[in-house]
């Protein structure tokens, strides 16, 4: 969506900058999410735990936008952690700030509510995909449409994001490269 010069101008002054290290948490879980950002540098990873395990929700990259949307917009709890996955820059906008900016532009609020439409969508394509796809097929799908994920982080989390252990990951990329032989 394109701001016009103006609309920008007021929307720029809301921004602010952080720095995380690699490992550093941008949120833990029970913390309540304070902003939404745009990745300018590094990854962001944001998963929750599952019997002390990671369970890898979704990556994001720089010229991502992201959050722990749910604790964002319902200002409960986050069930999720947030991390940087390598030495990382966000551009934050506070809670405060995205309920000003959607009062005063209407372009604005039609942005968040189109970023918010494709969250659900991408959360809807994971959840069908855990219930239809074989956990090669999650793979295949995954290099097709996030092949940054795939080529970018290390395998336990490629394996925790398709939810399998890092040895069927191993086995379903040894089973593609033996078929490409």
């Amino acid at each position: 969506m394109h701001f016009e010069d103006a609309e920008w101008a007021l929307v720029s002054e809301h921004f602010y900058l952080r720095a995380y290290s690699k490992g550093d948490h941008i949120l833990t879980q029970g913390a309540v999410a304070q902003d939404i950002f745009f990745v300018e540098e590094g990854i962001v990873h944001r998963y929750t735990l599952r019997a002390g395990t990671i369970a890898s929700d979704n990556f994001f990259f720089d010229g991502n936008m992201g959050a722990a949307l749910a604790s964002f917009l319902t200002r409960e709890p986050s069930v999720d952690f947030l991390e940087a996955i390598e030495p990382t820059r966000l551009q934050c906008l506070s809670f405060e700030s995205v309920q000003k900016l959607c009062k005063e532009l209407h372009r604005f609020e039609r942005f968040l509510s189109l970023a918010v439409q494709n969250a659900y969508c991408h959360s809807h394509r994971r959840i069908h995909s855990f219930l239809q796809l074989s956990p090669h097929q999650r793979y295949l799908q995954l290099q097709k449409e996030r092949p940054r994920v795939i080529h970018e982080l290390p395998q336990y989390l490629v394996a925790s994001y398709l939810g399998i252990t890092p040895q069927s990951l191993s086995r379903i990329r040894k089973r593609m490269a033996d078929y490409k032989s």
